[in-house]
């Protein structure tokens, strides 16, 4: 890859509630992408890079809700005006043990990405 990301990032629709808890400090926001060892959300809030975050994720798949929890620290934020992009690494590489929805949607995305490259005219 060519961004220099391990993991390919997808768009997913879902609502994140973050804590910042040497701050005692809550904050919200909605998924820019996700990956599995990251994620990007668009916020208001503006945290700074190192900051230890936990992060409850509230989605939709399709087909499943998806209510999950994970925890990981402000790689970078991208501020544009009162809106901004917060990148956090996750703790661990989501998989199918640790966070089965995520994973499951992750893989899923993937496989609707490689069909529909499949699909193309060479």
């Amino acid at each position: 890859m060519s961004n220099g990301k391990r993991y390919p990032r997808f768009p997913m629709s879902a609502l994140v509630i973050g804590k910042v808890l040497e701050r005692n400090l809550e904050f919200s926001g909605t998924i820019e992408t996700i990956s599995l060892s990251g994620i990007g959300i668009f916020t208001k809030e503006k945290l700074e890079k190192g900051m230890y975050v936990s992060l409850n994720i509230l989605g939709f798949d399709g087909s499943n809700s998806i209510d999950d929890k994970i925890a990981g620290v402000v790689m970078n934020t991208d501020r544009q005006k009162e809106f901004g992009i917060l990148g956090v690494q996750f703790d661990q590489v989501i998989n199918s043990a640790n966070h089965l929805l995520l994973y499951n949607y992750l893989v899923n995305e993937e496989k609707k990405v490689i069909a529909g490259l499949k699909s193309l005219p060479n």
